[in-house]
């Protein structure tokens, strides 16, 4: 398969139109139109998954985080996006980012995070599509009601990581709202639904002012509740036959960023 009808099959996999305002997917690196017979999916770029994808002998990228996010003034190797661009032209590696397209799929971001939890879906946060079934965010519901200490032991056990939160006006949790990575600016729509909790990532002081005594807020960190997507974009293009010549494979790299200290005695 050619770059080009790759590009369109993808284009169809994950229609733009799906994709929050102003946010930057679909080919970001084109290294010409060159026959494909790989693909590999990986949560976001580093030198670490450019040596992953090399040793693949892959030639496409499939990413879920954008590389090239803000208007690029210059092209330096020393800095961070310039010299994975360099990295990814030279060895012929084309790039293809996915971001809020698989935020709003329904078996996306936020369908993955709520799986994991145990939640029954009730409805979008936010219809973006009502047709389509395709909005942002994930409101769903336990069978029966959790505890806040149960709840939060099940984020520490799925997202593996300490977790921060501001307890609501209630100790029991039945009905969730969900939107991976950083969804604060989403708040309004949270106080406008009859919602116990709402776990997202990248919370301000602030923001925790806002909910607290209100809604349990939750913050596990942005790669903790993204982490499930490369599993859940491999097995979205997988199912798909329109790829069925192409060889699919996914990284192993950990890229986070942030790392946590936690000394016991304090």
């Amino acid at each position: 398969m050619k770059l080009s009808q790759l590009e369109r099959t993808l284009n169809e996999l994950f229609p733009h139109k799906y994709a929050l305002k102003n946010d930057k997917v679909g080919m970001q690196v084109n290294c010409g139109d060159i026959e494909v017979s790989s693909i590999h999916i990986a949560y976001e770029l580093n030198n670490l998954v450019i040596d992953e994808c090399i040793a693949m002998n892959s030639s496409v990228l499939l990413i879920f985080h954008p590389l090239i996010y803000s208007p690029l003034q210059s092209i330096n190797i020393n800095d961070r996006v310039g010299g994975l661009l360099i990295r990814l032209i030279k060895n012929g590696i084309s790039l293809y980012c996915v971001h809020t397209i698989f935020d709003t799929n329904p078996k996306g971001t936020n369908y993955l995070i709520a799986n994991k939890l145990g939640l029954n879906k009730v409805n979008n946060l936010i219809d973006l599509f009502a047709e389509d079934e395709i909005g942002m965010g994930y409101i769903g519901e336990f069978q029966t009601e959790v505890s806040i200490d149960e709840l939060l032991q099940r984020c520490n056990s799925i997202f593996k990581s300490p977790i921060k939160f501001t307890k609501g006006n209630s100790d029991n949790i039945k009905r969730v709202a969900i939107i991976g990575g950083s969804g604060s600016s989403f708040a309004d729509a949270i106080f406008q639904n009859n919602i116990d909790a709402f776990i997202t990532a990248d919370n301000s002081y602030h923001t925790f002012h806002r909910f607290r005594d209100n809604i349990t807020l939750i913050d596990p960190g942005h790669y903790e509740m993204e982490q499930f997507v490369i599993d859940g974009m491999y097995d979205f293009i997988s199912d798909s036959a329109l790829l069925d010549s192409i060889k699919i494979s996914k990284s192993l790299i950990n890229t986070n960023p942030v790392s946590y200290y936690y000394d016991r005695k304090f």
